[in-house]
Protein backbone atom coordinates (compact mmCIF):
# COMPACT_ATOMS: atom_id res chain seq x y z
CA UNK A 1 0.00 0.00 0.00
CA UNK A 2 2.77 2.45 0.92
CA UNK A 3 4.59 1.85 -2.38
CA UNK A 4 1.38 2.47 -4.32
CA UNK A 5 0.86 5.72 -2.40
CA UNK A 6 4.41 6.93 -3.06
CA UNK A 7 4.19 6.02 -6.75
CA UNK A 8 0.86 7.81 -7.14
CA UNK A 9 2.13 10.97 -5.44
CA UNK A 10 5.33 10.91 -7.55
CA UNK A 11 3.30 10.64 -10.77
CA UNK A 12 0.97 13.50 -9.80
CA UNK A 13 3.98 15.60 -8.74
CA UNK A 14 5.68 15.08 -12.10
CA UNK A 15 2.44 15.73 -14.00
CA UNK A 16 1.89 18.98 -12.10
CA UNK A 17 5.41 20.16 -12.98
CA UNK A 18 4.96 19.23 -16.65
CA UNK A 19 1.68 21.16 -16.67
CA UNK A 20 3.33 24.16 -15.00
CA UNK A 21 6.03 24.37 -17.68
CA UNK A 22 3.43 23.65 -20.40
CA UNK A 23 5.25 20.49 -21.48
CA UNK A 24 8.56 22.26 -22.19
CA UNK A 25 11.10 20.11 -20.34
CA UNK A 26 14.19 21.66 -21.95
CA UNK A 27 14.71 24.32 -19.26
CA UNK A 28 15.76 22.16 -16.31
CA UNK A 29 15.71 25.12 -13.90
CA UNK A 30 12.06 25.82 -14.68
CA UNK A 31 11.19 22.13 -14.31
CA UNK A 32 13.02 21.94 -10.97
CA UNK A 33 11.28 25.10 -9.74
CA UNK A 34 7.91 23.69 -10.83
CA UNK A 35 8.62 20.50 -8.87
CA UNK A 36 9.66 22.46 -5.77
CA UNK A 37 6.58 24.67 -5.77
CA UNK A 38 4.06 21.98 -6.77
CA UNK A 39 0.87 22.08 -4.75
CA UNK A 40 -1.87 19.53 -5.26
CA UNK A 41 -4.23 17.33 -3.30
CA UNK A 42 -2.68 13.96 -2.54
CA UNK A 43 -4.44 11.10 -0.81
CA UNK A 44 -2.88 12.36 2.44
CA UNK A 45 -4.10 15.92 1.98
CA UNK A 46 -2.52 19.03 0.45
CA UNK A 47 0.99 18.35 -0.88
CA UNK A 48 3.91 20.71 -0.56
CA UNK A 49 7.62 20.52 0.08
CA UNK A 50 9.42 21.81 3.16
CA UNK A 51 12.61 23.89 2.84
CA UNK A 52 14.71 20.69 2.75
CA UNK A 53 12.63 19.23 -0.11
CA UNK A 54 10.94 16.60 2.09
CA UNK A 55 7.15 16.64 1.84
CA UNK A 56 4.99 18.14 4.55
CA UNK A 57 2.19 15.66 4.96
CA UNK A 58 -0.45 14.10 7.16
CA UNK A 59 -0.02 10.61 8.61
CA UNK A 60 -2.85 8.28 9.49
CA UNK A 61 -3.27 5.44 11.97
CA UNK A 62 -4.62 2.45 10.07
CA UNK A 63 -5.65 -1.06 10.97
CA UNK A 64 -5.82 -4.22 8.89
CA UNK A 65 -9.21 -5.87 8.85
CA UNK A 66 -11.29 -8.19 6.73
CA UNK A 67 -14.16 -6.72 4.74
CA UNK A 68 -16.19 -8.95 2.48
CA UNK A 69 -13.57 -11.66 2.90
CA UNK A 70 -10.74 -9.37 1.72
CA UNK A 71 -7.95 -7.98 3.88
CA UNK A 72 -7.91 -4.18 3.72
CA UNK A 73 -6.53 -1.19 5.58
CA UNK A 74 -8.99 1.12 7.29
CA UNK A 75 -8.19 4.57 8.64
CA UNK A 76 -8.62 4.78 12.40
CA UNK A 77 -7.65 8.43 12.80
CA UNK A 78 -5.26 11.12 11.64
CA UNK A 79 -2.13 10.57 13.73
CA UNK A 80 -0.15 13.65 12.70
CA UNK A 81 -1.23 16.70 10.72
CA UNK A 82 1.19 18.54 8.42
CA UNK A 83 4.23 16.62 9.71
CA UNK A 84 7.58 18.18 8.88
CA UNK A 85 10.98 16.52 8.77
CA UNK A 86 12.75 17.21 12.08
CA UNK A 87 16.05 17.98 10.30
CA UNK A 88 14.65 20.68 7.98
CA UNK A 89 16.23 23.50 9.97
CA UNK A 90 19.67 21.91 9.55
CA UNK A 91 19.39 21.68 5.77
CA UNK A 92 21.73 23.96 3.82
CA UNK A 93 19.70 23.79 0.58
CA UNK A 94 18.65 27.16 -0.87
Amino acid sequence: MRHLLLTTVACVLIASAVDEVKGDLKDKTKVRDALRTAKFESVRGPFKFNTNQFPIQDFYLTKAEKKDGELTLSIVSKAVEQAKDVYAAECKMP
